[in-house]
Formats: C-alpha cells, structure tokens, sequence
C-alpha cells in the first residue's frame, strides 16, 4: 500500500463513527449502524440516558432513497422497532431490537433504511417560567445486505462551479460511504478534505468538497482522485471538467 494509500485508511478509520453517537450530551446510541442479512434478520441496539432527569424516547423508521441527488425518505411498514416509544431514567439504558416487518424478497440489492431516534420533550415548567423545549434526534442508517457483497464500483467527477464539488454515482448493489478525499498531480497533494457523504445503490450525489476552505486554484488538466470509503480504498485518474 502506498503513502497515499495508508493515509486514507487511517483517515478513514478517524473519522468514521462505529462505536456510539451522542446528541446534545444526553442520549448515547451504541451501534450507530444496523445492518440486518437473509439469516439474521433481528438486531440490538442500546440506548442510554447520559443526562440527568428522565427523558422519553420515541422510535420512527422510515425507507431511505436518493433520488434527483437529494435523500429522501418515506414512512415504511418494511422494518419495525421494538419497544417504539419508552421510558429511559438518567443513569440507565434502554435496549431497543430492530427487524424485519413484513417479507423482504430482494436480496440482490441492498434495502436502505433510517432510524429515528427522538427525544420527546417535556412540558415547560410554568413555575420556573422556561417554555423553550428542544428534542433530540438521532438518525441510524439501517442496511438489508444483499447475499452478495463486493465493493460497488463508483463513477467520479471533480468540478469548479463557484466551488470544488464531487459527483459521485453507484452502479453497485451496496452504498458506499464517502470519508475523505485526496486530489494529487505529480505525487504531490493539492487538496485533501474530511466527507460523510453516502452514495446508496443506484444512486448519484453532488456534494461540496471545500466547506472548511474555498480552493482557489485551478484544477489541473488531469489529476488522480484517491477516496476512502467504508467499503475500500477507490483510486482514479480524472480529467479536469471545465
């Protein structure tokens, strides 16, 4: 593997969030990705209360497209989540299971799901004269695995339109997710940045690449591109689009 090569996997493996997510320093979610196959279509998920009064939780599932280079997302009866809505006090934890509602018959393509988690804020404590609530709220990918995995093959365009930008488009039967990206010319770097970005099967998205800083030079005639992604090291030599 080369430097390039190395330094993706371990940028990668930065900024990829396996472990647990936490919102507003209350509601910790370990794992913060379900993935549920053929043979085991069931799976735990443990919510814990990191804050210091109770709170309830509600659970909501819904199916995750992206369609027009846009998520979308649209209430399904596909999967279901038990308990949906509970009671967790401070200190104490929550084990949630996620699995299959009715029968998925696709299992050449992978199914794409989000779960939301959502704090369901008190009443405003008259007394006290605080009426301003504000929610938590986690959002899960959950993936249907197809019986076959390989890693999907991925079409790539780095543009300048009033900004670096990256298309990206999936022709797999997996989704792939996008974490950091290197742009090189001549073995030398010229632009590197962090990106969560998901590309799910089928689909194509746009995104920004210099949020953090504007890239104010010009894109080389041709230059390789060097992705890490949770499904691999992609590298490819693009042409410049004008």
């Amino acid at each position: 593997m080369n430097n390039v090569a190395r330094f993706l996997v371990l940028l990668f493996f930065s900024v990829a969030p396996f472990q647990a997510a936490q919102a507003a320093a209350s509601l910790e979610v370990s794992p913060i990705r379900i993935t549920l196959t053929k043979d085991t279509a069931l799976a735990a998920m443990t919510i814990h209360n990191r804050g210091t009064t109770d709170t309830v939780v509600q659970l909501r599932l819904v199916k995750w497209d992206q369609t027009g280079g846009k998520d979308q997302y649209a209430d399904s009866d596909n999967l279901i989540a038990c308990p949906p809505i509970f009671s967790v006090a401070a200190g104490e934890e929550q084990v949630v299971r996620i699995a299959l509602g009715t029968r998925h018959d696709d299992w050449n393509r992978e199914g794409t799901y989000r779960l939301y988690i959502q704090e369901v804020p008190s009443p405003p404590d008259e007394d006290s004269g605080s009426q301003v609530q504000f929610a938590v709220r986690i959002s899960i990918p959950v993936f249907l695995q197809p019986e076959t995995v390989s890693q999907p093959p991925l079409s790539w365009k780095i543009i300048q339109d009033g900004g670096l930008w990256a298309t990206v488009e999936n022709s797999g039967n997996a989704h792939a997710l996008v974490a950091g990206i290197r742009l090189v010319k001549d073995d030398e770097i010229f632009f590197e940045a962090n990106t969560h970005q998901y590309i799910l099967p089928g689909s194509t998205m746009t995104w920004r690449l210099d949020t953090a800083e504007p890239f104010a030079a010009r894109l080389p005639d041709s230059f390789e591109v060097m992705a890490a992604t949770d499904q691999g090291i992609y590298q490819e030599t693009l042409p410049a689009e004008k």
